[in-house]
């Protein structure tokens, strides 16, 4: 499967690229309006890259099975046109006003009535292990995948305070089929593997009460925000039109 790069940028929340979970993955939710045309745009190409690897997921040996280090035919005997096999695999597009929870104190209750600003939304967790704000380039060189693209250029690397829920960005991301395992049924993975901001959005928190610095009023030099970085980062995401 190749880099799936959206055609449209998506509404960024819930951030943790830069601190991992308890899991030791880096995650990020995107949510996609259903009453914005491009956005929509989006949700219909994940849509036909995820219905691209159920068919041929059926008979091909795309997927990994972790377990065995091997590839496999992640899901053998399946239909694809059956919408009952479609719902015993885990997929990552979900749609906030219909998807149900299943575990925790709000299983039963729709992501949009835990999440009101999921309400009229589609949203995909994409997740990783590596750490994007650290990594390499050909020659050795830090870079960071995460990147501030809101000017048209490749900019600063992203931050925290730059970083925030409601901010426009666009991923690139690898999905991924799996096999049942022991511990799970089969699926497709969304992994992170870059992130570029194209612009800001709508804050989904307040953003001062976010910030730490805000108390002490600093002077900010040449426009620039508190705890930001004013160093460009080298460009990984060619394939992004960066």
């Amino acid at each position: 499967m190749a880099d799936l790069i959206l055609k449209n940028p998506a509404v960024a929340t819930y951030i943790h690229l830069f601190k991992p979970g308890d899991d030791g993955k880096y995650t990020v939710t995107l949510l996609f309006d259903k009453q914005d045309p491009a956005q929509m745009e989006s949700v219909q190409q994940i849509a036909a890259a995820i219905t691209d690897l159920i068919t041929r997921g059926t008979t091909e040996e795309i997927g990994w099975n972790s377990e065995a280090k091997t590839k496999v035919i992640p899901f053998p005997g399946g239909n694809a046109n059956d919408p009952n096999f479609i719902k015993t695999l885990a997929l990552p597009l979900k749609d906030a006003d219909t998807y149900v929870l299943r575990q925790g104190q709000n299983a039963g209750k729709t992501r949009a009535e835990v999440n009101p600003e999921f309400a009229g939304k589609y949203y995909m967790q994409l997740s990783t292990t590596k750490d994007l704000t650290h990594q390499t380039d050909a020659e050795g060189h830090p870079i960071s995948y995460l990147v501030d693209a809101s000017q048209g250029v490749a900019g600063p690397a992203l931050t925290t305070a730059t970083l925030y829920p409601g901010a426009m960005v666009k991923p690139n991301i690898w999905l991924s089929p799996y096999p049942a395992g022991k511990n799970h049924g089969a699926g497709i993975s969304a992994n992170l593997q870059a992130l570029i901001k194209t612009g800001d959005g709508t804050p989904l928190i307040d953003l001062d009460a976010r910030n730490p610095l805000t108390g002490f009023n600093l002077p900010t030099a040449n426009g620039a925000k508190p705890g930001t970085s004013d160093t460009p980062s080298a460009n990984p995401l060619a394939a992004m039109g960066i």
